[in-house]
């Protein structure tokens, strides 16, 4: 049995046949290692995104933002963080934007909640950014991004007090 694209699955194969043998993994995931230079997601890269490199540190020197795409509904990103460490540099923290035009309206904010040490608090108010702070932030720490069409939602979560915030 062959692989069937999405369109078959939807539209031919109204039994169901072959569904187990067209799942894959994850289909979009990105590995981003770049110090110090912005990137900007697309809906493409809708998925799983990893920064850093597992075992090394980074933010030694510059740190960098990552800018969602402008909210479309369904879209979802896991942003993880892979360095043992970030610098212990002002500059090397690694930043979250719902959108890069800072706007200010729901599409530029996020709402959600954070997780650390199993402690939950929710943030209702919008904020602006999730920062994987210099010198706290390490391996796994992460933030799960979900568009409703309109507003993102965030659940944010690290293993040290003080490793993210949302502000």
């Amino acid at each position: 049995m062959g692989l069937k694209t999405k369109a078959f699955l939807k539209n031919q194969n109204r039994d169901f046949n072959n569904i187990i043998d067209s799942m894959q993994g994850p289909l979009h995931v990105k590995n981003y290692t770049t110090e110090g230079t912005d990137l900007q997601l697309t809906n493409d890269d809708c998925g799983m995104v990893f920064l850093g490199t597992i075992g090394t540190d980074t933010g030694t020197s510059d740190g960098f933002t990552v800018f969602l795409p402008a909210p479309v509904k369904g879209a979802y990103f896991k942003i993880v963080n892979l360095n043992a460490t970030l610098g212990n540099n002002a500059n090397g923290a690694i930043l979250v934007k719902p959108t890069s035009d800072g706007a200010g309206t729901a599409a530029d904010l996020f709402v959600g909640k954070t997780i650390v040490n199993n402690a939950i608090t929710n943030v209702v108010a919008g904020v602006d950014i999730v920062t994987f702070v210099h010198n706290v932030s390490t391996c796994g720490d992460s933030i799960e991004c979900v568009c409703d069409g309109t507003n993102w939602y965030a659940i944010v979560e690290a293993d040290a007090s003080g490793a993210m915030t949302m502000a």
